[in-house]
């Protein structure tokens, strides 16, 4: 009888499994990652609330589901879209009361708490700003290599896009940028928030490196929808550095 791969027995048993069974961390993983509209993630989110009524409370599902409302909220708009943003914060901190250590539930409490603060207007992203600070700085304690380095790319990201006045610096963002590729050296956008940051700061040379290692990182990926995106800024910019 033939063997099917690891991951087609994953997903397989997913799709077959009745509404109140229990699926693996590793499943919920890869359907979330698969998941590339609203209906999708509302089906990660079904599989998730059904597989916590019969799991410990150990904080996994949790952040998972905070992760999932993550998701939820990019992708909607308008009421929507706040509202998801809400619900990922509070998933969060019912994981960081179940374990105080999860280094996904300051990360993610952190990404949806600048989200929330974009939908509520400039003056409240700029209060939010110390304690989105205060989660990836305990996210890097506790994990540095979470979500590809998540923590590094959202703070590298966080000072090349803050003015000046407000503490913005692309000195910082470069080094927490570097850190964020090598945490997540598979990551296409740590390479190209690195790239955009040695652009913006005249560092030309190690800009087109940085273009041409994400390149070649994504090449066997490029036929994902968004790597697809991300490699197309890069040759974007490539053809910028080739002015200077």
């Amino acid at each position: 009888m033939p063997q099917f791969p690891g991951l087609l027995i994953s997903v397989l048993v997913v799709i077959a499994a009745p509404p109140s069974a229990e699926v693996s961390f590793g499943e919920i993983d890869q359907v979330y990652k698969n998941s590339r509209s609203i209906e999708q993630l509302l089906h990660t989110e079904k599989l998730i609330l059904d597989s916590m009524k019969t799991s410990d409370p150990s904080g996994d599902w949790t952040w998972r589901l905070a992760r999932t409302y993550y998701g939820l909220g990019k992708l909607s708009n308008g009421e929507e879209r706040g509202k998801y943003f809400i619900q990922c914060v509070e998933q969060t901190q019912r994981t960081l009361k179940i374990n105080p250590e999860s280094a996904n539930a300051y990360f993610f409490k952190g990404l949806c708490m600048g989200k929330r603060g974009e939908i509520q207007g400039i003056w409240e992203s700029l209060v939010l700003i110390k304690p989105i600070k205060k989660n990836m700085e305990s996210a890097i304690r506790l994990d540095p290599s979470v979500n590809d380095g998540g923590p590094y790319r959202f703070l590298g990201r966080l000072y090349y896009e803050l003015p000046l006045f407000l503490g913005g610096s692309l000195d910082k963002s470069i080094e927490y940028l570097e850190k964020a590729v090598h945490y997540g050296p598979k990551f296409g956008k740590n390479y190209l928030y690195l790239a955009q940051a040695y652009f913006e700061n005249g560092d030309y040379q190690p800009a087109r490196e940085t273009l041409l290692s994400l390149l070649n990182v994504t090449r066997s990926t490029q036929a994902d929808l968004e790597v697809h995106r991300i490699r197309s800024q890069a040759r974007e910019l490539l053809k910028q550095i080739e002015n200077f």
